[in-house]
């Protein structure tokens, strides 16, 4: 893996480097300099370059020096900035991949007292355990009873929808009502205790 990163490093400077010295051979043979001409400084900097290295005021020597100087620290720039972009996806993707476990865990945590819940009322058999975990529909609204302990109520996630989704006289609807209230119970405590953190 490391050897694949290190190879599109590498790439990348060896492509740029190609690219930098085509267009200074076509600046060059067309009569100019790649950077006074490429990059529109006017060769100041490489009259300046010139005259304080060389000890002369002609323009040609100083701007092949610098042309050759860009040639090699254009593409290591190119390559850096690769870098640094390669660094940073990878950073907010470890971000995201953390955040995501973690709202994972929050969420287990929360069907795991519902599940103790509905132990603790006694009314509902292993069979009907088995029933709820195997049923898509029931799953979907533990979630969404979750997203409402976690952010509350709106338009597209309420005890109403939640309860609707189920037909009066059914094992599924007696067991979301109680856990209805379970959630807004919890939901109630939980923003009493953010409510006393705040006062703190």
């Amino acid at each position: 893996m490391k050897q694949k990163i290190l190879k599109s490093y590498v790439v990348t400077f060896l492509m740029s480097f190609a690219l930098i010295l085509v267009l200074e051979i076509i600046t060059h043979a067309s009569g100019g300099y790649f950077l006074s001409s490429g990059m529109t400084f006017e060769g100041k900097f490489a009259q300046t370059f010139n005259h304080f290295i060389f000890k002369s005021k002609e323009f040609v020597l100083g701007n092949y020096v610098v042309d050759l100087i860009c040639l090699i620290a254009i593409p290591i720039v190119f390559t850096l900035l690769f870098f640094l972009i390669d660094v940073l996806t990878k950073v907010l993707k470890g971000k995201k991949k953390r955040e995501a476990e973690l709202e994972e865990m929050h969420y287990n945590d929360f069907a795991d007292s519902i599940g103790k819940e509905l132990n603790r009322l006694n009314t509902f058999s292993l069979e009907d355990f088995r029933h709820f975990r195997g049923n898509e529909k029931f799953q979907e609204c533990l979630k969404k009873l979750y997203k409402i302990y976690k952010d509350g109520e709106d338009e597209n996630n309420s005890y109403f929808l939640v309860l609707r989704k189920f037909e009066k006289r059914t094992k599924e609807r007696e067991a979301i009502e109680y856990l209805i209230t379970f959630t807004e119970n919890k939901r109630k405590e939980k923003a009493g205790k953010e409510e006393l953190n705040g006062q703190l």
